[in-house]
């Protein structure tokens, strides 16, 4: 995938503009007029950074400050159930990736195929470089796209995946 920097990636999913063929649809702190600095600023008494020009990494603590106590909770869940639907994907992929590798597809599919597989990678990837929590609504959008193009590969090929 090419991107100038991780930020543009970070940046396209916050901001839901990223992604193929898919809604665009931002982050509704995108949408309430919020930057980067909202949650990545530096606060002495929760951040790691040691100088003010590092960025801070946000924890759940980071969301308390505006959204109140308990919040991190969420984050936290929302952390915990997109990394196992992400890792769900990823192993479809690489499933998907070994079928294709080991019965070769006849041409015509792979006409069908080939770009499916090349969306799907593409936008597995952004869920994977950007961190969800920039956009966990859109995160979910993306990795179902990445689902269905999946079963379409699966039911073009008549794939047998067990």
């Amino acid at each position: 995938m090419l991107f100038r920097s991780m930020h543009a990636v970070q940046y396209g999913l916050f901001s839901g503009q990223i992604g193929q063929d898919v809604n665009r649809t931002p982050d509704k702190m995108f949408e309430a007029g919020l930057t980067c600095q909202a949650c990545h600023i530096f606060h002495d008494d929760i951040s790691t950074s040691k100088y003010d020009e590092d960025t801070a990494e946000p924890t759940g603590a980071t969301c308390e400050r505006c959204h109140g106590e308990g919040y991190n909770n969420l984050f936290n869940q929302w952390r915990d159930v997109m990394a196992s639907k992400r890792a769900i994907v990823k192993k479809s992929i690489e499933i998907v990736e070994d079928q294709l590798a080991k019965n070769e597809p006849p041409k015509l599919k792979k006409y069908i195929i080939t770009p499916l597989l090349d969306r799907a990678k593409y936008n597995y990837d952004i869920v994977e470089r950007a961190n969800i929590v920039h956009n966990v609504a859109f995160s979910d959008q993306l990795l179902t796209k990445v689902s269905n193009d999946l079963e379409r590969i699966i039911d073009e090929l008549n794939l047998n995946i067990t």
